[in-house]
């Protein structure tokens, strides 16, 4: 080897945003082996990633200032393609061949021909937190659903750029039969798939308090394991791409799984990502970073008969913020032993809390999905 050849080290970077940050990443802050950035200080830095660096976004809406500062064009065409619901469904259609999808304009959605008998989901091509998300049938006014997407749009725009949702081209795809699951994982050096959680994502009453729950238990994660290891692998041989976080999202039904996206450089966002410390012990972010493989058994040693839970409080919907508080004791009080309540500035977020909970009876998990948030607010004493 020359004496002038630079060898040059892998580097791991967090980049954050404003937005939910994890008190998890302090352990890493202390560490010379990491390097954290808000997105204005990555702006203003002449810091520029290779191939081989582990990055870590704690929020979507960072990932244009990503771009900007990576050497590598076809690494960043990757995390572009997996972003785009709509090129994420093309390069699955080798592995799904009869699945239906096609991308419009969101002023053309009341041009829309529908198939009698059949259902649809309309969502933005770039999408967070189920913003935008519709369902259409035979039956459906599509002139309400353009109304209706483009006002959640607009309202989302307080929290969500239009890199992280955006109102302008929209997907049309079949709409996919039962139970919804996420995942978070990581795609190793090697290109093996490492899993950390595996959650039930039940749907509330309420539509617009849809992400209120997720849970798990050992069932859940022994049933899906395998599978989902399976699709991720099959993901990786067709795109190539290694050494980044994941957080999946699936469907399934007669024992067949089906994607719904993959969401690449994190993990599940508003804290999902935590529930994998305060469920298992486990934190997600160093096992990434240090390319750890976890076993099954080392997440649910001493947990097999447990249910948990990772519950987003909504803000009530239609309550003045101005006339009201959160009542933090009344909505622990709705569980047998809250792990972790997380407070969140609701004045600027859709929601004033994440609670971590284990329970032994599923029952009080699925009480949530009844839950009427405004019941959790209190007036503010004059």
């Amino acid at each position: 080897m020359s004496p002038h050849t630079k060898i040059y080290c892998m580097a791991n970077y967090v980049i954050t945003g404003n937005s939910f940050r994890s008190g998890l990443l302090d352990e890493l802050s202390s560490n010379s082996d990491y390097q954290i950035f808000d997105q204005q200080e990555l702006s203003n830095s002449d810091v520029f990633f290779n191939t081989e660096d582990k990055i870590y976004v704690t929020f979507e809406g960072v990932i244009d200032e990503v771009y900007k500062h990576h050497k590598d064009t076809k690494w960043v065409d990757k995390i572009k393609l997996m972003r785009n619901k709509y090129e994420f469904r093309k390069v699955l259609k080798s592995i799904y061949p009869n699945f239906y999808f096609e991308k419009i304009s969101s002023k053309d959605i009341t041009q829309l021909k529908i198939i009698n008998n059949k259902k649809f989901v309309i969502k933005p091509v770039y999408g967070f937190m189920a913003t935008g998300v519709n369902f259409t049938d035979r039956s459906t006014d599509l002139e309400q659903i353009k109304h209706k997407l483009q006002e959640e749009i607009a309202q989302s725009a307080r929290y969500f750029n239009d890199s992280v949702v955006s109102s302008k081209v929209v997907i049309i795809e079949e709409f996919i039969d039962g139970e919804e699951y996420a995942s978070d994982c990581y795609i190793n050096s090697e290109g093996e798939v490492v899993i950390l959680n595996i959650t039930a994502h039940p749907t509330h009453e309420k539509f617009h308090y849809m992400q209120a729950l997720y849970h798990t238990n050992y069932q859940i994660f022994s049933r899906l394991y395998d599978k989902i290891k399976y699709i991720l692998s099959e993901f990786h041989s067709l795109v190539d791409i290694s050494n980044i976080p994941i957080h999946a999202e699936f469907k399934f039904k007669d024992e067949k799984l089906i994607p719904i996206e993959f969401n690449p450089l994190r993990f599940g966002g508003m804290g999902y990502a935590d529930l994998t410390y305060y469920f298992f012990e486990v934190n997600p972010f160093k096992v990434f970073f240090e390319g750890q493989n976890i076993a099954p058994s080392q997440l649910w040693q001493g947990r097999y008969d447990k249910y948990f839970g990772w519950v987003l409080a909504y803000n009530g919907k239609g309550l003045n913020l101005n006339h009201y508080e959160p009542d933090y004791d009344k909505i622990q009080s709705k569980f047998t032993n809250v792990l972790k309540l997380k407070k969140i500035d609701y004045q600027n977020s859709l929601a004033f809390a994440v609670l971590y909970v284990e329970e032994k009876k599923l029952e009080n998990l699925m009480q949530v999905l009844k839950f009427e948030f405004k019941d959790f607010f209190k007036k503010i004493s004059a």
